[in-house]
């Protein structure tokens, strides 16, 4: 795993592809630079090819806010995933952070509970989350999230508090 991408291509790269996937609903090019500025974002290469990444980002000095994920066509099915999501979890749990996260893939929300994530609603989320969350609220992001993700698949969003009451990642 790194921390910088070996070039610009792959940034344009992952963008494009992440964009193309029914779970992510908009990121850009400024998006990940402003993660790895953050020091906030796991990529992952076999050899040359980028396959990945993982990524976090501040809510306040206790929560963290887990992703976006993304894991490219060609590495589906081998693993890779759930790497990136242990990775990331592990490195959070080793700074003593509150997790949260938002999805609505439910393989996804299953594997995070695996890894003691509880579901809440939006009216059971801590104050500082709510802030976060209407904070990342713009026009352009909504129209695209709502063109892109169904209305049958609810979005959920699930907490793993500090100290964590079902254990560390091993």
């Amino acid at each position: 795993m790194e921390r910088r991408l070996r070039t610009d291509n792959d940034r344009v790269l992952l963008a494009r592809e992440a964009n193309a996937t029914p779970y992510i609903a908009m990121l850009t090019v400024a998006n990940l630079l402003r993660l790895e500025r953050a020091n906030s974002i796991f990529y992952y290469y076999d050899d040359a090819v980028i396959a990945g990444f993982g990524a976090w980002q501040a809510v306040n000095a206790q929560w963290v806010e887990i992703g976006p994920f993304f894991n490219r066509d060609a590495y589906r099915g081998q693993g890779l995933g759930r790497r990136f999501f242990r990775d990331v979890i592990r490195h959070l749990e080793g700074e003593e952070k509150s997790l949260y996260a938002v999805t609505k893939n439910d393989a996804v929300k299953h594997m995070l509970e695996g890894y003691g994530f509880e579901p809440s609603s939006v009216r059971e989320l801590p104050f500082p989350l709510i802030r976060h969350l209407a904070a990342r609220l713009d026009l352009r992001r909504v129209y695209y999230g709502l063109r892109k993700m169904s209305s049958d698949q609810p979005t959920i969003h699930l907490l793993k508090p500090f100290p964590y009451a079902k254990g560390r990642i091993e």
